[in-house]
């Protein structure tokens, strides 16, 4: 009897440590990384038509990089950290660590498209760097929005290593 008490002690405390840490997680998050001041940025507009939206996707803020590994994050949610739809006037993302705070980033702030295998990365006009991360799905929908100038290949950090020396390639990792 003792042994179920302290196991559904230890459950319930497991519990209560996950809620606090959303709770404070969502306190915390945003002051940590300046979400206000993206928010303030880049303001939310009504939003008229969702062309795509995709859920659960990873992205950069700063210096503090939220994945979408396809794993549960700290909020109970599959996937990455924020939800981007696109609209007629831009990106609007929300943030799983303020969901009451969305921003729309319009199209003419978006730097650069990094066309990878199998993501492209939306690299943002912003002081701080800002890069929203989709699947290559959505090349399709962003290529109707967005001037051709602005896309690029991605290159691996195989090809970043590289160094052209006249015909023969020399490796800087050896």
């Amino acid at each position: 009897m003792k042994l179920f008490l302290f196991a559904v002690a230890w459950l319930a405390s497991g519990v209560c440590l996950i809620a606090v840490c959303r709770v404070l997680s969502r306190l915390i998050y945003p002051k940590m990384i300046g979400w206000n001041a993206v928010v303030a940025a880049f303001p939310s507009r009504s939003v008229e038509t969702v062309a795509d939206a995709y859920m659960g996707r990873g992205g950069t803020v700063g210096s503090f990089r939220f994945g979408s590994s396809g794993g549960y994050n700290i909020f109970g949610k599959r996937g990455g950290t924020f939800d981007i739809s696109i609209t007629e006037q831009g990106l609007a993302v929300t943030a799983d660590f303020s969901p009451r705070a969305p921003i729309l980033v319009r199209w003419e702030d978006i730097r650069a498209i990094s066309v990878g295998d199998s993501s492209l990365a939306i690299v943002v006009n912003y002081v701080k760097p800002i890069q929203f991360y989709l699947p290559v799905a959505a090349l399709a929908s962003l290529s109707k929005r967005i001037p051709g100038d602005k896309f690029h290949k991605a290159v691996s950090l195989f090809e970043m290593a590289k160094v052209h020396a006249g015909d023969k390639a020399r490796f800087l990792c050896k």
